[in-house]
């Protein structure tokens, strides 16, 4: 029987990143990229070798396949590397469990700093320290963020070569034994940083709201039976994850409730407060760029943009 490189690759990738239970996202571009759809399974690893004639099915169609752990499992994600990255990487100490070829000279890398599960917040902290360090992407940094299922082909249209082929995503580096490298220096001092910089961000999101709160004139607000704006957002937001689960958009989230608060009389100020106490994850998913983000998102909401 022919030898399935598809399923020796993957094998290799699922031994590198050292999880049993993963995501695995379809992404179907149906417009274009601006309008693609993610259809998300969750599979342990028997499941997902068992499904890859399936998914084979999907990318053959123009789908592409990716993967994550399910769940903040230790490893972190890094996208958009270059061979000089990936150099900087080794030089400063630190082995990635996996090191992807997502597309030509175009790299991915897993990095394990745990073998247990990591607080969300910080796993993603961990991500933007390691960006910024070695040039990765710094809008791929979440923790819960995707990277390419070996085996199968990148469907961008950019990567296809004269023939009409697409390239296949490769496996370029792997560790035998996952999280054998956890305990260096480099891994060590890594998590430091992470978690510096986690609390760094924390403290100017706590001065915001702070700042917020001062700067608003609860004399002028005739508001003053409504629910506590930041209780009200997180009764919202515990109906929306009822509904929708994982699945939730947390962006469209802020938005909806935001919309919802602003029906039911709030001022543009109180929401402000609301989504920064109580938006999940929002320092990982809006990193470097928090108060901004709620600011115009609110701006929108109230029609305060300026002209």
């Amino acid at each position: 029987m022919a030898t399935d490189l598809t399923r020796r690759n993957v094998i290799r990738q699922l031994d590198a990143m050292g999880v049993e239970d993963f995501e695995i996202g379809v992404l179907v571009p149906e417009q274009g990229e601006e309008d693609a759809k993610m259809m998300l399974r969750e599979w342990d690893r028997d499941t997902l070798l068992k499904s890859l004639g399936w998914l084979k099915g999907q990318n053959a169609s123009g789908n592409h396949i990716f993967i994550r752990p399910n769940g903040s499992q230790g490893l972190i994600f890094m996208d958009d590397l270059n061979v000089s990255s990936l150099m900087e990487i080794e030089r400063a100490g630190i082995k990635p469990a996996a090191v992807v070829e997502s597309s030509p000279l175009n790299f991915q890398a897993w990095v394990r700093v745990s073998n247990e599960p990591i607080d969300a917040d910080l796993a993603s902290a961990i991500g933007r320290t390691l960006a910024r360090r070695f040039r990765g992407d710094p809008n791929s940094t979440d923790w819960r963020h995707f990277g390419r299922l070996v085996g199968f082909t990148n469907r961008k249209p950019q990567y296809v070569n004269d023939s009409g082929h697409f390239p296949f995503v490769k496996l370029s580096e792997s560790t035998t034994r996952a999280g054998e490298h956890i305990d260096s220096d480099a891994i060590v001092e890594l998590v430091k940083a992470g978690k510096v910089l986690l609390e760094e961000e924390r403290a100017a999101q706590l001065a915001e709201i702070e700042r917020l709160k001062a700067a608003r004139n609860d004399n002028q607000t005739p508001y003053y039976d409504l629910k506590d704006p930041t209780e009200f957002y997180r009764s919202e937001l515990h109906g929306l994850m009822g509904r929708f689960g994982k699945k939730l958009d947390l962006s469209l989230a802020d938005w909806t409730i935001g919309k919802n608060m602003r029906e039911k009389g709030y001022v543009a100020e109180q929401v402000m407060i609301a989504i920064l106490e109580a938006s999940p994850s929002l320092n990982s998913r809006k990193s470097g760029h928090v108060e901004d983000y709620v600011r115009r998102t609110v701006n929108k909401l109230y029609g305060l943009d300026a002209a």
